[in-house]
């Protein structure tokens, strides 16, 4: 085998295995265990129906600090995923991800923020569900 084949066989089995992981994770699949306290246990939120239309509205956030409300925030790496997703979005910063409750605080600066419905896109993206934004 070649260095250029192992190389390459190499890169597919690291894919395959983060796909797999990602897999896992974003689907809740745990292994079952006879302890309670070895299972990760996400929060889960509800929204009223005004907290709802707000997570599809186009318009742009307000400057200043935020705090969402995720469903499915249960492992590290769903807290990785969300936070290089929502950094990617115009005005974000500060970004502090809080497993125990669920919670992404941020800060939005700049002429440019992202909207609702951006920062939902973002969740998805990370395979979390974003419930609602409060200021």
């Amino acid at each position: 085998m070649s260095i250029n084949s192992f190389t390459a066989a190499s890169r597919l089995l690291v894919a395959c295995s983060i796909v797999a992981s990602l897999g896992a994770c974003a689907s809740d699949q745990s292994v079952e265990s006879s302890s309670s306290a070895d299972t990760e246990q996400a929060v889960t939120y509800t929204a009223t129906t005004e907290e709802a239309a707000l997570i599809k509205s186009d318009q742009p956030l307000p400057p200043g600090p935020i705090v969402m409300y995720m469903n499915g925030l249960s492992c590290p790496l769903c807290a990785t995923n969300i936070d290089q997703q929502v950094e990617k979005l115009p005005g974000v910063s500060d970004i502090k991800v809080d497993l125990s409750t669920g919670k992404v605080k941020a800060n939005l600066t700049g002429p440019q923020t992202p909207s609702p419905k951006q920062l939902s896109t973002a969740a998805d993206a990370a395979g979390v569900t974003l419930v609602k934004i409060a200021r």
